[in-house]
């Protein structure tokens, strides 16, 4: 596989973009013990206990196929990862403001309904907005599109004062 190809396998799988640069420094980290580290080699598993990797991590990247790590050698390695990092930060991007912090299977059907109906190699960025409860806002392409409760209760503040003061004159 070249790199890009690498970066496909990657994408499939992973859609907020925080998330796919750590798993590619996860990766370089596993190379560089693997191919430059004298002394005892890790295996993917023992170098994940060893160095704390989360298990949401270890599953993504314990799904890659085998042809995904024996792509890279001594010779290749950094040039591979490099790229890849760069492609990952010239790909689209929606930034999406959410009031809490959303789950991989969350962020997994978010990104996949993206992939589909935005861009095939969009990236999610994350951002936790508590003001914006009840739903969410994005900003894609210079629009921003808020889908707040907030932002719904602000553009109807009238109407909701008048049902309010409505229901106050009318209390017994």
């Amino acid at each position: 596989m070249d790199e890009i190809q690498l970066l496909d396998t990657v994408l499939a799988s992973t859609f907020v973009k925080a998330d796919v640069l750590r798993r590619l420094r996860i990766v370089r980290e596993y190379l560089e013990q693997r191919f430059f580290t004298p002394g005892e080699k890790k295996d993917l598993s023992d170098y994940f206990v060893v160095h704390h990797v989360s298990v949401d991590d270890q599953v993504v990247i314990k799904s890659w196929d085998g042809g995904f790590f024996k792509s890279f050698n001594k010779e290749n390695a950094y040039d591979f990862l490099d790229k890849m990092s760069k492609r990952v930060n010239v790909l689209p991007t929606v930034n999406m403001y959410v009031p809490i912090v959303l789950d991989a299977g969350q962020t997994a059907k978010i990104g996949q309904w993206m992939r589909e109906n935005i861009d095939k190699e969009v990236l999610i960025e994350l951002h936790i907005e508590p003001s914006s409860f009840g739903g969410c806002a994005f900003a894609y392409n210079g629009v921003y599109s808020d889908y707040s409760l907030r932002h719904y209760m602000h553009k109807n503040m009238d109407g909701i004062r008048k049902v309010l003061d409505g229901y106050a004159t009318n209390k017994p």
